[in-house]
């Protein structure tokens, strides 16, 4: 009975009953509130810039995009509708499309960190099914050559496909509607948001409207080279010299079917990040790769253009910490070195970074002149070689 009255007595009575009431509306409200505030700071700030008509961010004073580069990307290709692409990792970031747009027409360069040559073929099938596309210009790096056939593309879902059927239009809405809900409602991008609206210009990286970007590192270029130089001699040290050409047969086949001009680019590395490949004991490794590089691509019934940089003595054996140096770290170019070198591929030219054309009847000369650029900067810097040594851990070995 006691137990009873306890439980009535628990029940709101006719008074209490607006009481609660106000507090439940008052809390919906401030919830609706404070959620309508976050969409819009995330709407106006953009961190993935997936909004640009709406933004009032610049993009060079944005959040960093180098972590949701994917996620951008898939949004700019389409709000651009290049008829021209580059595309590449990190190291084609900085390769101007604006050379190309002013040589051939609309252009984008949709490079992102790390890509692999099935996101690289992904990313231009997606551009081709937005608006066809007439030319793309690729960026090859050294790791593709150990690249395993199966690699997993992160949100796959979210780039179109040429004829895709129902099932890839429906995957491919579902993941649009949780790139948005992201995009707007995730902790993640109002925590960018905030770094965005607090931002005090320290970010590593520069993005601009073209899909250009590059590193602006406040790190010494001994620092740069130091970090590249052991992650290159470890990539080469644990992997086979058993090459992978698999993606790469699949991106120009996909190209070649829809009538898409490519110009491949070997992306070049610096002559001490060279001699550490060759410390590495892979070289010869190294040089191969070049050789059937130009074997596969000669070997197709459409022309696919191939060109190399390492023959080049500015490129391979200027001073790392020069201001007019070519590399920020190496392997990375600075932005004066990727307009001239794209406005070479795209156009007739006299730059001194000229790319040069390999095919069957070059490539011979063309990794002679590599591998005597490469021993020439060890005679000529035994300062900075004994430094690879150094951050490699091990005593210097012949150059020969």
């Amino acid at each position: 009975m006691l137990g009873a009255k306890k439980l009535v007595s628990n029940v709101p009575s006719a008074e209490q009953t607006p009481m609660y009431r106000d507090y439940t509306k008052f809390a919906l409200a401030t919830l609706v509130i404070f959620l309508a505030a976050v969409i819009l700071v995330n709407l106006i700030v953009d961190p993935y810039r997936i909004y640009p008509k709406i933004s009032r961010f610049e993009l060079e004073k944005s959040f960093s995009l180098f972590h949701h580069m994917r996620l951008h990307n898939a949004y700019a290709i389409e709000q651009v509708r290049p008829q021209h692409l580059i595309v590449g990792s990190s190291r084609s970031g900085v390769l101007s499309s604006q050379e190309m747009e002013a040589a051939r027409g609309r252009a984008f360069n949709a490079s992102m960190p790390g890509a692999s040559l099935a996101e690289i073929k992904r990313a231009v099938e997606h551009a081709h099914a937005t608006m066809p596309l007439e030319s793309v210009i690729v960026g090859l790096d050294f790791n593709y050559m150990f690249q395993p056939t199966q690699i997993q593309i992160e949100a796959e879902d979210r780039w179109r496909k040429v004829n895709g059927n129902l099932s890839d239009k429906v995957r491919h809405s579902y993941q649009r509607f949780k790139d948005h809900w992201s995009s707007l409602l995730s902790v993640d991008s109002t925590i960018n948001s905030s770094l965005a609206l607090s931002d005090d210009g320290s970010s590593p990286f520069r993005f601009y409207e073209d899909g250009t970007w590059e590193i602006a590192s406040t790190w010494s270029a001994n620092r740069l080279y130091a970090v590249l130089a052991k992650q290159i001699f470890n990539d080469f040290r644990a992997h086979s010299d058993h090459f992978n050409t698999k993606e790469l047969v699949k991106l120009l086949n996909f190209t070649d079917t829809n009538g898409v001009q490519v110009t491949l680019l070997i992306s070049p590395m610096h002559g001490l990040l060279l001699q550490t490949i060759y410390l590495a004991g892979k070289w010869q490794q190294y040089l191969q790769w070049h050789r059937e590089l130009v074997a596969l691509v000669s070997g197709r019934n459409i022309a696919v253009a191939i060109y190399g940089l390492e023959d080049n003595a500015l490129m391979v054996l200027g001073a790392i910490d020069a201001e007019d140096a070519a590399f920020v770290d190496g392997v990375h170019y600075k932005r004066k070195a990727g307009i001239e070198i794209v406005s070479c591929l795209v156009a007739p030219c006299i730059s001194p970074l000229r790319p040069t054309r390999l095919d069957p009847q070059s490539i011979g000369l063309y990794l002679e002149q590599i591998d005597a650029l490469r021993v020439r900067y060890v005679m000529e810097n035994p300062a900075a070689t004994a430094k690879l040594s150094k951050w490699l851990g091990f005593k210097p070995r012949s150059v020969k």
